[in-house]
């Protein structure tokens, strides 16, 4: 992940190897707000998970927050295109730094 002082917003590029995405680039909007860092994934067709075969359009967000220099946390949030509208929490990685 980088800031892109020209373009004033952040970029982040994640390759997931749960499924197959591939390189996923993501960016932000602007900088940090209020101690919250949020990216839009380029959107994807999504397979599916298990032997279905689901083949839809999916996009995601990425938010990163920092309550302190030792602890962030990462969520991703999931919207699939099939007419609910619903966004749903897929991966949370919660970062603490230990103290020597």
């Amino acid at each position: 992940m980088s800031y892109d002082r020209v373009e004033g917003r952040w970029k982040y590029v994640s390759m997931d190897t749960r499924f197959p995405a591939g390189i996923m680039p993501a960016w932000s909007f602007g900088g940090e707000e209020d101690g919250k860092i949020s990216l839009l994934f380029e959107p994807l067709g999504f397979v599916g998970f298990g032997p279905e075969v689901e083949g839809r359009f999916t996009a995601s967000d990425f938010i990163i927050s920092r309550d302190g220099d030792n602890h962030e946390v990462a969520e991703q949030h999931f919207l699939q295109a099939n007419g609910s509208g619903k966004q749903w929490l897929a991966v949370r990685y919660d970062y603490t730094r230990q103290q020597p």
